[in-house]
């Protein structure tokens, strides 16, 4: 029989895979929302230039995440035109969902930080009954789904 230790290490590995299976089922359905293209041009801009000069409220790290898998697959930034302008469909989609694919890896960071908390506070069981609920959470769902910053604020 598994151990409390390695059961729960199991079980939190379990939830991070099915949170982001559930996400990424949805990357080839949604296009892309108004600021992922912003957040994607400007984590480009960043590994490109080394200047961070688009839309400077946000932190660089997320955007820096979000665009390194576009970025290595040969997406570039050109401050004259949109991210998309002169991509095939194929090309868009493939690298929204590189873009969105790289906001998962948050997700290892808040499901462990909820159940780590929930333990502190309860003990584990009731840690790890708070990381499920956490990694089915329909908003959490939705925020990590795409290429934004929303997800990694809530990580950190």
């Amino acid at each position: 029989m598994l151990s409390s230790r390695r059961f729960i290490v199991c079980a939190l590995g379990a939830l991070i895979l099915v949170f982001c299976f559930r996400c990424q089922q949805t990357w080839r359905v949604f296009n892309d929302t108004i600021d992922e293209a912003v957040h994607i041009s400007s984590g480009l801009e960043l590994w490109q230039t080394g200047r961070y000069t688009i839309d400077l409220i946000h932190p660089p790290v997320g955007r820096l995440t979000l665009s390194l898998p576009p970025h290595l697959v040969g997406l570039r930034y050109e401050a004259s035109q949109s991210l998309w302008a002169s991509i095939d469909r194929d090309f868009y989609w493939r690298t929204l969902s590189l873009a969105r694919a790289a906001n998962l890896v948050w997700v290892p960071f808040l499901l462990i930080y909820v159940y780590r908390w929930g333990r502190e506070l309860y003990g584990p069981g009731p840690g790890l009954a708070a990381a499920a609920l956490a990694s089915f959470s329909p908003n959490l769902l939705a925020h990590a789904s795409l290429a934004t910053l929303d997800f990694a604020a809530a990580a950190a």
